[in-house]
């Protein structure tokens, strides 16, 4: 089983007649009034795995931001941190774990795609991971989701304060 979808997420709620029935979402564009500042396009998928040597199957979730119309706001919004790994007979190996999607700070603190040798965390656009099945997968995609749209409302609550601060300030 395979699913495809490209969406576009807004800070704004989806009313209760788009959901397609498959298990995605689809948000309606904001209203005309909100700037396309604050909208990114995200691409996710959900493919069947199978796992070589338990022969289990499972479920490869793919998550990605595509674009960003936001100003400054990179691509690059899934938090990950690279630690060191060791099996018995075989050398030291680094691995990447995903940890959240970042948040305001993060974008500015962490550098994209690797991590700056004094610290181990740094951004990604992609996120993947295997699940066991289609109901966590399902969860996994709907939380991707909710963290993005929160990211994106704190965006637009600093950019409308920023805005209403200047406004005061000229006042």
């Amino acid at each position: 089983m395979s699913t495809f979808d490209e969406i576009c997420l807004s800070d704004f709620p989806v009313p209760p007649d788009t959901d397609p029935g498959d298990g995605g979402t689809i948000l309606p564009d904001p209203p005309a009034d909100l700037p396309a500042e604050y909208r990114i396009r995200v691409r996710h998928s959900v493919t069947t795995h199978e796992e070589d040597a338990l022969n289990e199957t499972g479920y490869l979730v793919t998550y990605e931001v595509v674009e960003s119309s936001i100003p400054d706001l990179p691509i690059e919004l899934f938090l990950f941190r690279r630690i060191k790994t060791q099996r018995i007979d075989q050398p030291v190996a680094e691995k990447d774990n995903f940890v959240t999607v970042c948040t305001i700070s993060d974008v500015f603190e962490y550098p994209a795609d690797t991590p700056d040798p004094a610290k181990p965390y740094f951004r990604k656009a992609r996120v993947s991971g295997i699940v066991p099945t289609m109901t966590r997968a399902n969860e996994i995609l709907s939380r991707m989701e909710d963290l993005l749209t929160s990211l994106l409302r704190s965006i637009k609550l600093i950019y409308t304060s920023a805005v209403e601060v200047e406004r005061d300030i000229k006042l």
